[in-house]
This record gives C-alpha cells, sequence and structure tokens, in this order.
C-alpha cells in the first residue's frame, strides 16, 4: 500500500506475486523487475544467509529495470555497532546507487528500500509511515547509511560466519 501512488498498483492487471525458493527463481528468470521485496528469516543458517549475500544483491540488481526497487529487511535494528545489520547493507551498497534504511518503532528492525535511482525520496517516505499511523521511525539516506555501514564488510558466499554471529546473538539473547 505504501508504493501505490508510484507504481499504481491498485490499478496494475499485469502484476504477480510469486512464491518459490529466491535463488532458485532469480537465476531461472529472464524478466526484469520494478519491484522486488523480500521476506527472508534471519540468517541462522548457510542456506538464508545467501539470500543476504553481495552475489545474491547483484543477481537481484541485474533484473532491476531503471528505478526499480529492492526491499529487503536487515533482520535487526540499523545502528553504527549492529554488525549483521551493517554487513547487509554494506553487500546493497555494493550492488546499488541508493540505499534508504527505515527503522519504524512499532516493527523493531530495519529495512532497506534499494535501487539505482529510488523513485521517492525522505519526504514521501515519512509521509507514507506517518499515514499509516506510524508516529515513531528513523530514515537514514544513502550518505548516511553509508557512514554507518563505514568498513562493514558484504557477506559472500565465501565469509558465511554472519550464521555465527546470529545464532550467537540469539541463544545470548535467551540466556540473559
Amino acid at each position: 500500500r505504501f508504493f501505490l501512488d508510484y507504481n499504481r498498483l491498485n490499478t496494475l492487471t499485469n502484476r504477480s506475486i510469486t512464491i518459490d525458493d529466491a535463488k532458485h527463481f532469480i537465476a531461472n528468470s529472464a524478466e526484469r523487475y520494478d519491484f522486488v521485496a523480500t521476506d527472508l528469516p534471519a540468517a541462522y543458517s548457510i542456506q538464508t544467509a545467501t539470500l543476504y549475500s553481495a552475489p545474491f544483491f547483484a543477481e537481484i540488481a541485474r533484473h532491476m529495470n531503471p528505478g526499480g526497487v529492492f526491499v529487503v529487511n536487515l533482520t535487526s535494528e540499523f545502528t553504527p555497532d549492529d554488525e549483521v545489520s551493517r554487513r547487509i547493507t554494506a553487500g546493497l551498497l555494493a550492488n546499488f546507487k541508493e540505499v534508504m534504511v527505515v527503522t519504524p518503532k512499532s516493527v523493531g528492525w530495519s529495512f532497506a528500500y534499494t535501487s539505482d535511482r529510488l523513485p521517492f525520496d525522505r519526504a514521501a517516505i515519512e509521509t507514507a509511515l506517518r499515514d499509516s499511523g506510524e508516529q515513531e521511525f528513523v530514515i537514514y539516506e544513502t550518505s548516511a547509511v553509508r557512514a554507518f555501514v563505514g568498513a562493514a564488510r558484504p557477506i559472500t558466499l565465501d565469509s558465511m560466519d554472519i550464521v555465527l554471529h546470529v545464532s550467537w546473538d540469539w541463544i545470548r539473547g535467551r540466556l540473559d
């Protein structure tokens, strides 16, 4: 519902939602897309961690139309000291020119909106959040995202240590 004004989703008859293994689908697709949204579980295993990797993001980027938007959850709140969200975002920055990160308080974790040319700006996101009842949120534009990511390395197929970090955070949270 937040993209109705931008992509006329409520008036289009040529749209579809596909449920499939993401790596399988994107590897076998010749299509190009205006909008891709992923609903990924946290990277508790190698299988899901690959879906947060720079190579997977590169495949998504390869299939995006100009101005197309890719949305991914960062599995946690995007902060300067959160390694997982920073590394996921580093992979996005390696593949897209613009990355906007939004953290609505009601959700408790962050989402990245990525594109080579986002078709909306910060003000539009703020309006959409407020219109949906969200009163507390944080929005980071690309320059702030780059500053937060700093020297964090993107997740690659050779650096799946992120699985250990995510699992350890989950275990530690249950022990506290």
